[in-house]
């Protein structure tokens, strides 16, 4: 077997960077609403504020705090920093030990062996054990969206000695240890949850108990989430923050001043307008960081209801696609934060990125040639479709605005349906109520993890979020994304995955829009936000504030 260990986190985390801790900056006006003054000028100590409080930005109230059956990014911003996976990721994707202090790959690729860190306590004082493990696992194999497809050749999780794991698989998994992470696999006590059930209506959901740096304390629905310092956590001397709350803001025009009046600190996933976040970029009192969003790009699609009558008609879905100007919605709805890309492969996963897939240039022409041969527009029937999107995201907003613009000019008549985020994923994937949406799926650190789910005709399961929401079925895409799931050869997993997005670009299930580049906004006093791939959805064990001088 090929054995792998890395370095403690703590030693790894070191190396990060410390920020210019001097600020000096005068009163300035927002750029939107009132006339607002910024909070003067401070300087910080190089030192650790011993009683430091992170106050998270969260764009929309979760629907729980598990990760076990759902993939939400606010639920993602919280229950990281309180249950974990078994291993994590440095900033250039190397795998650091979490739970999991070392581990073995078979040379057949079929057999993993993790060694458990030891003398790890649950936050109720029991003790973290392989069942703990196995119990995860195998909820996750059955009822999470990702990982149904993830450990769907998991044939067995077992304890293998008082501190082991051993995972056999009936095929080669070649990213299986991108998906252990407490992002997209998180392990939860056995004491508390059971496999084989799903775990949607567990009272621990909204109370949970992990073995991270933070513990849970309280949730007022519509104003926070607190969490305090783990005590007892296995990392000596971590956290270094005293409580972790998570501030629900959904009012969009709120989110600027929440910052400049010191109400949040922090804020993933580009929690403000994209104009503002061109200005804060000039703030020295901010930072608008990038890093953190390798492991998992998301690319945004224009999404079809293939259960709908006019839509099943290909015709009329490249008469859309031909309508459409994805330049247009990356630099007027996105002001240039995201790359085009044709396909629903982002670009940054550079590995497996297909871009001369057939493409639709814009031609009204022919896109109302194509919709009159379908039985469309003069002459023929009217159409009207609705478009529903989340106003969590707001260039959606704009977006939907120009889609509606764009999509008249050739005879259809768009109508606009926004909501809330989890008014959205229940509109969608719950009561299929929909005829084409605007969705970002996160593809994961390969595509088998984020990208099959969207494609795959076993993941078309009603109510479940960001599953196949088209409703799309190919028996050669389910062929493909099958056999790339399990192929160890890079080689012969990129012409699957070619075949898989030019199949993907003649089908047209959705329209890939562009590839979102997002942003974290973090206040200046907050130090080493920013270390591992999961960016502001890491745990935050070696974030502090600094104290004040």
């Amino acid at each position: 077997m090929t054995r792998i260990s890395s370095a403690t986190p703590s030693t790894v985390l070191r190396l990060s960077r410390r920020r210019l801790l001097q600020t000096a900056l005068g009163s300035t006006l927002l750029a939107t609403g009132a006339a607002t003054l910024l909070a003067p000028a401070r300087a910080w100590a190089a030192t650790p504020a011993p009683n430091g409080v992170l106050n998270q930005l969260l764009p929309w109230e979760p629907n729980s705090l598990s990760l076990l059956n759902a993939a939400d990014s606010a639920i993602a911003s919280v229950a990281p920093k309180i249950v974990e996976g078994l291993v994590d990721f440095d900033l250039d994707m190397n795998p650091i030990p979490a739970l999991a202090t070392e581990w073995s790959i078979s040379e057949d690729g079929l057999t993993y062996v993790f060694t458990l860190r030891q003398g790890v306590k649950w936050h109720d004082g029991q003790p973290f054990t392989a069942a703990d493990v196995v119990t995860s696992l195998q909820i996750l194999k059955e009822f999470h969206p990702r990982g149904r497809v993830t450990f769907a050749g998991l044939t067995a999780v077992e304890p293998s000695g008082e501190n082991s794991v051993t995972l056999t698989l009936a095929n080669p998994v070649p990213y299986l240890l991108l998906a252990l992470m407490a992002e997209q696999s998180p392990i939860v006590p056995a004491h508390l949850y059971q496999a084989g059930v799903n775990p949607a209506e567990n009272p621990a959901n909204n109370a949970p108990v992990g073995t991270g740096p933070f513990r849970f304390v309280e949730w007022q629905r519509g104003s926070h989430i607190r969490l305090e310092r783990n005590p007892d956590y296995w990392d000596s001397g971590k956290p270094l923050l005293a409580e972790a709350w998570h501030k629900v803001i959904p009012d969009l025009g709120a989110r600027s001043a929440a910052f400049e009046t010191g109400q949040v600190n922090l804020g993933g996933d580009s929690p403000l307008s994209l104009a503002e976040i061109k200005r804060f970029e000039g703030l020295e009192n901010f930072v608008v960081e990038r890093r953190g969003y390798s492991y998992s790009p998301s690319v945004i699609s224009l999404f079809f209801n293939l259960e709908t009558e006019a839509l099943k008609d290909l015709r009329v879905r490249q008469a859309i696609a031909h309508t459409v100007d994805p330049k247009i919605i990356v630099n007027l709805a996105w002001l240039g934060y995201g790359l085009e890309t044709p396909s629903p492969i982002s670009p940054e996963l550079a590995a497996w990125h297909k871009p001369d897939v057939t493409q639709y240039p814009v031609d009204p022409d022919k896109a109302k040639a194509l919709l009159a041969e379908a039985g469309y527009g003069p002459g023929g029937k009217a159409l009207v479709l609705k478009l529903v999107y989340s106003t969590a995201q707001t260039p959606d907003t704009a977006t939907g605005a120009y889609l509606k613009q764009a999509l008249a000019r050739v005879g259809i008549e768009l109508t606009l349906a926004s909501s809330d985020q989890p008014s959205f994923v229940k509109q969608v994937f719950a009561d299929r109520d929909f005829d084409m949406c605007l969705a970002g799926y996160n593809n994961g650190a390969d595509p088998t993890i984020g990208v099959q789910r969207a494609f795959w005709s076993k993941n078309f399961k009603a109510g479940v979020p960001y599953s196949n929401a088209s409703a799309y079925a190919n028996p050669r895409v389910d062929e493909l994304l099958e056999a790339a799931a399990i192929e160890p050869d890079h080689a012969k997993r990129k012409a699957m995955f070619d075949e898989f997005q030019q199949i993907i670009s003649d089908d047209l299930p959705c329209y890939p829009l562009l590839s979102k580049q997002s942003v974290t906004i973090i206040a200046a006093d907050v130090q080493d936000a920013t270390v591992t791939a999961a960016g502001p959805k890491a745990n935050f064990a070696t974030t502090w504030i600094a104290a004040q001088q």
